[in-house]
């Protein structure tokens, strides 16, 4: 295997899930069951499209939260105390995801004692192999730490360190949709991971911009930005799409 792509799941789901968010959750995709789907159909995409890049002999990793106390919470009570509870309509997609894939033979892994985020990096830096001591480590902190009582400790770092980071997750989500946007064709072989490398690939691949995909990605922008102001019924995200498709098949966009 020459390369694995590890992938927050839990992150990429939340990025799903807005990216199709209606306010009514009556008006969010649902099966005849009225199950919510909306995430499930976004999440599916976006790991066809990133299969598609890959090279055969190349894999893919998904790191999921479990939703408990995590060491974090040792460290800080207060930790995530003031975000939002995950939607219920998210909610109910995660087992799904799950089974998605399974069915696409991608291995997943979660842990009590480990966020998402934790194991990605752990993946990424040291293997599996890695993934498996490190959950053993941290077992043993979360008892230690609660023996001995430390998780007041963080009240000494810098409330701006401990939450600003969000911002940067912001930048980044914007600068991986910039290539699709701007329609650019990347090199064979060219296939950025990081962020940065990300930004490179696409100031170096500037000059092949297709302006059809660029009026595309504009007018559906538009729309979803417009929509919602002039009927609440029908997702935004709907008629972007369906106006996409008319445009590229009634112009014959390329």
């Amino acid at each position: 295997m020459n390369k694995i792509i590890v992938i927050d799941g839990n992150s990429l789901l939340f990025r799903a899930y807005y990216a199709t968010y209606n306010p009514d959750s009556s008006l969010l995709m649902h099966t005849k069951e009225g199950i919510p789907t909306n995430a499930i159909f976004a999440f599916s995409n976006m790991l066809m499209s990133l299969l598609s890049s890959l090279n055969k002999e190349d894999g893919i990793f998904v790191a999921f939260d479990k939703g408990k106390h995590t060491f974090r919470h040792q460290k800080y009570e207060e930790y995530k105390a003031n975000r939002a509870p995950t939607p219920k309509d998210l909610l109910e997609q995660m087992p799904i995801a799950r089974e998605l894939l399974d069915c696409l033979n991608i291995k997943y892994y979660e842990d009590d004692n480990i966020e998402a985020d934790d194991i990605a990096g752990i993946v990424a830096k040291n293997g599996m192999d890695g993934l498996i001591i490190a959950t053993l480590i941290a077992g043993v902190l979360l008892i230690l730490m609660g023996v001995f009582r430390l998780g007041t400790l963080i009240k000494f770092i810098p409330y701006t360190i401990t939450t600003g980071f969000t911002a940067g997750i912001a930048v980044t989500i914007v600068i991986g949709q910039i290539k699709d946007f701007l329609g650019l064709t990347y090199a064979k072989g060219v296939k950025p991971i990081e962020t940065l490398e990300k930004i490179e690939a696409v100031i170096k691949h500037i000059g092949t911009l297709n302006w059809q995909a660029l009026v595309v990605g504009v007018v559906c922008l538009g729309i979803l930005i417009i929509w919602p102001y002039i009927n609440k019924v029908i997702p935004g995200s709907l008629i972007a799409v369906l106006a996409g498709i008319a445009m590229v098949k009634g112009l014959g966009m390329k």
